[in-house]
């Protein structure tokens, strides 16, 4: 009779191990940023105009990256649950490049028909296009490049399979390099949101507080 395979499955509710110093001082670090971000929306909430159309809209699209950009740092944060984290990726990817195309490419006519139930969206690449000759970058196009392999996650196809069936867990490299990936990612729906509700300053502050926390 053959042997069963091995797992890298966790049976235990709690951290399997003491949380890396690394990792630890990484998501510190996403706390200040995420607290700095919030502060910035909360003045624009309250200083500006009802939420109201398109304002409405795009505060509703950052709490949703909130909350996935949280829900990846807490998984990490666990100890033991990247599997998860790592599915969690590929929404926060298309709300973010979502967001960023309502706030800085969509015409009233696209936003108001995004704005219903069977509103739709460009796909990711063709978002990631638009963003990128808007800002003469690749940084969307770059990024979008990783959809196929999140998908994969987000429906546990062959890679996360593979990952538990022979017992892989992710190690201290690959899980800082998804918080800083996610902390790009939501950084980058933030500058964009915040620009598209007019908080240009604010927007500004944010691109330079996270250059200062990627050094």
């Amino acid at each position: 009779m053959s042997k069963p395979s091995k797992t890298s499955a966790k049976w235990s509710s709690g951290p399997s191990k003491p949380l890396d110093e690394r990792i630890a001082y990484a998501l510190r670090k996403g706390v200040s940023f995420d607290q700095c971000i919030v502060t910035s929306f909360k003045r624009c909430i309250e200083e500006g105009p009802p939420l109201e159309g398109k304002r409405r809209l795009l505060v509703t699209f950052f709490v949703v990256i909130l909350e996935h950009h949280r829900a990846i740092s807490h998984l990490l944060g666990a100890g033991q649950y990247a599997t998860s984290a790592r599915s969690l990726m590929r929404p926060l990817l298309e709300s973010s490049l979502r967001g960023a195309w309502l706030s800085r490419i969509a015409t009233d006519d696209e936003i108001e028909k995004a704005d219903t139930k069977s509103g739709r969206y460009p796909g990711p690449a063709k978002i990631a296009k638009l963003l990128d000759e808007r800002d003469n970058s690749n940084y969307f196009t770059e990024t979008v490049k990783e959809i196929d392999i999140l998908n994969d996650f987000i429906h546990t196809g062959h890679e996360q399979l593979s990952r538990q069936t022979n017992g892989q867990p992710y190690d201290t490299e690959e899980c800082l390099n998804l918080l800083n990936k996610a902390r790009s990612i939501f950084a980058g729906a933030a500058i964009a949101i915040l620009a598209g509700l007019g908080r240009q300053e604010n927007a500004a502050f944010i691109g330079d507080f996270f250059k200062v926390l990627d050094d």
